[in-house]
């Protein structure tokens, strides 16, 4: 809000006796008269913006709870720096190569501790940050600076959590080399930098995602590809081209919805989860839910159409976003009746399959990434955080000290080129890990032993898997 704006609302806000509304005690404004505050409180109603809305956010005396939320900005940022920092020696740096900054190395765990630290840094800011959302008082201009004071150290830093950016590396050098990635794994690319930076399990994988993607990864590997670290930072380009999405249309679906817009950003793109995986990680996420998030917020706005050529876009980025063909289109049946809802039918299948035949066309890669062999990546990852691990692996240290044992192995053959798992183990879904801990205690210590052994051939153990889950990469 301008300088002269203020003035006219400030001296709009008086009493019938001329003095500033603000200025009177409880005492005062009782003895004002009725009518006089009733009045002063519809002027204020008028002319105070709405805290989610109003752009400008600013007074012209900070107040305790703005200083509040600068503090807080400047605790995230720091975080963000110390992650970016000490990231050059726990990260994902690329291996042989380096990053283009870094500490000094050396054998100190006091990185490490340090790394970590800035994590409950960026944790706690955000949290502060909250509370302010939660109060409706977090404008969108606001978002806008979070995200840059958090986001851009996180940008300019390595890989964190994740070698999933060298894969998407890996995976567009084999595009551009006229080599199908829905055939191949990095694998393809012999020894050097590039595959020793791929983490191992996804070294002899083909790539699992769409079309769309793969042919801009394709794109940066044409420009970037005689260097990593250009590579991971263009790809990490196409990521916050998703954040950007997010941070655009999630604004307008809250609103459409009834919601805060300042809570959703809070909640949706200023997280630290969705820093670390957008930003930090760089996954392809990040692009796939931006545009999901986008044609929501045109769902809501019944402009339909454009939705499901989104939803579609989304699909051709990773396979799964294409759900949401199905709910924008029930949703918009729903709300048709009679010959329109013909006419709807028609335009939910034809739209969707139009868009993701010209992408396929476009990118030139084939149908392959619909086949069973892209839609079926044949390796499996355990991660600690899924619930059904968790439960399993407190299980199991708790067996452990009721000297019951059982088989703690990872999942099978996790870098077998070209070999896929058996077909029970690929509809196999995460709990049943747990099902196969219960059923192994029924057993004897002998059938516990012969199973985890493997000693009848031709059969695999079934044994219980304790510290084991499954997560299938999509």
């Amino acid at each position: 809000m301008r300088v002269s704006d203020r003035r006219a609302v400030r001296s709009r806000r008086t009493t019938a006796d001329g003095y500033p509304s603000a200025m009177l005690t409880r005492h005062d404004r009782g003895s004002a008269g009725a009518g006089a505050i009733a009045s002063t409180g519809a002027v204020e109603a008028e002319t105070r913006p709405h805290p989610s809305t109003d752009d400008a956010g600013y007074h012209a005396v900070p107040s305790r709870p703005q200083r509040a939320f600068h503090v807080w900005a400047a605790v995230g940022f720091a975080g963000s720096c110390g992650l970016a920092a000490f990231g050059t020696r726990v990260g994902a740096v690329p291996d042989g190569v380096g990053w283009w900054f870094s500490l000094p190395r050396g054998g100190s765990t006091v990185p490490g501790v340090l790394f970590y630290l800035c994590v409950c840094l960026l944790v706690a800011a955000w949290v502060g940050v909250g509370v302010r959302g939660r109060a409706a008082r977090l404008t969108t201009r606001q978002a806008w600076f979070l995200l840059g004071a958090w986001g851009v150290p996180l940008v300019l830093g390595p890989p964190l959590f994740s070698r999933d950016l060298y894969s998407y590396v890996a995976q567009g050098l084999i595009a551009h080399s006229g080599a199908n990635p829905y055939a191949v794994g990095p694998s393809v690319l012999g020894p050097g930098p590039v595959l020793e930076s791929v983490a191992s399990v996804w070294r002899h994988t083909p790539t699992p995602y769409g079309p769309l993607f793969v042919s801009l990864i394709r794109g940066v590997a044409a420009l970037f590809g005689t260097s990593i670290t250009a590579e991971v930072l263009a790809l990490r380009g196409l990521e916050l081209a998703g954040v950007v999405l997010i941070m655009v249309f999630l604004p307008r679906l809250a609103r459409n919805l009834g919601t805060d817009p300042g809570l959703a950003l809070w909640l949706g793109a200023l997280s630290p989860l969705a820093l670390f995986s957008f930003i930090a990680s760089g996954h392809n996420d990040g692009l796939m839910l931006g545009l999901l998030v986008a044609a929501l917020a045109l769902a809501s706005e019944e402009r339909m159409t454009a939705a499901l050529v989104l939803c579609a876009l989304a699909m051709t980025v990773k396979v799964p976003a294409g759900a949401a063909i199905i709910f924008v289109g029930l949703g918009w049946l729903r709300a048709t009746t009679g010959r329109r809802r013909l006419g709807a039918l028609v335009r939910i299948v034809a739209v969707p399959v139009a868009t993701v035949a010209v992408v396929t066309w476009a990118s030139g890669l084939g149908w392959t990434w619909l086949g069973p062999d892209a839609l079926r990546v044949p390796t499996e990852l355990r991660v600690l955080p899924t619930p059904s691990v968790a439960i399993g692996t407190l299980f199991s240290h708790l067996l452990d000290l009721a000297r019951v044992h059982v088989s703690r192995r990872a999942t099978g053959d996790l870098g077998r080129q070209g070999g896929t798992p058996p077909e029970a183990e690929l509809h196999r879904i995460p709990w049943m890990g747990g099902l196969e801990l219960l059923s192994e205690l029924g057993k004897g210590p002998h059938q516990r032993c012969r199973g985890e052994h493997g000693d009848r051939p031709g059969r695999r153990g079934r044994t219980a898997r304790g510290r084991r889950g499954r997560t299938s990469r999509a």
